[in-house]
């Protein structure tokens, strides 16, 4: 076998790969609705399905990255589901990722911080497949997910984002969940926090702060 058969068998497999990696399906488990708009997105050795759904207005305001609390599935909470598809009426493209798994070590500082890198690396995966997409990009989090991005931002691990909306932001841990308060005080970026009655004890908590 002469090496130009062995270069094209290589570049065969490699361009196939490739392919195969473009057009894996969706997640069987996802409905049907749901499967039309999957793609997969890779940070590292870490791939994790999203939806990405595309603005029907003629003038795209931007991109707004949508993220579950932790240990939701991009499908699973009815309200991202929700902002899905009504921000598309008003001019936003709407990426949904998965969030991270949230590891059992995770109410502790270990597990924590664990699960902070897991998700630093997939909204960069998000954003960096957002610049595909014209405008402003906005991130919209939820739970324990927003809390840990507050964090992040905090940190200056992330680049400010142009807007970041949180979802009844909590972390597990009594000593933790009472470090949110300050961090609001570190954006220097417009920040909306959303809040309902209906939220669990440890959202509930930091309200007043």
């Amino acid at each position: 076998m002469n090496l130009q058969v062995v270069r094209f068998i290589i570049t065969f497999f490699i361009g196939f790969a490739v392919w195969a990696q473009a057009n894996e399906p969706a997640p069987p488990h996802w409905p049907i609705e749901a499967r039309r708009d999957a793609l997969w997105l890779t940070a590292g050795v870490d791939r994790f399905p999203a939806l990405l759904n595309r603005s029907d207005q003629i003038k795209v305001e931007g991109t707004a990255i949508l993220i579950p609390d932790a240990g939701k599935q991009a499908i699973s909470p009815a309200q991202m589901m929700f902002l899905r598809e009504s921000l598309s009426e008003y001019g936003w493209d709407t990426l949904l990722i998965s969030p991270p798994d949230w590891p059992d070590l995770a109410q502790t500082q270990q597990g924590w911080q664990l699960y902070q890198s897991n998700l630093l690396n997939r909204l960069q995966a998000a954003l960096e497949k957002a610049k595909e997409l014209p405008g402003n990009k906005l991130i919209i989090a939820e739970g324990s997910t927003a809390a840990s991005l507050l964090r992040l931002y905090s940190q200056g691990k992330l680049v400010q984002p142009d807007a970041l909306v949180v979802l009844s932001p909590y972390l597990p841990d009594p000593e933790l969940n009472e470090e949110i308060a300050p961090w609001y005080g570190l954006s220097d970026y417009p920040l909306l926090d959303v809040y309902t009655p209906l939220d669990n004890r440890w959202a509930s908590a930091t309200i007043k702060a």
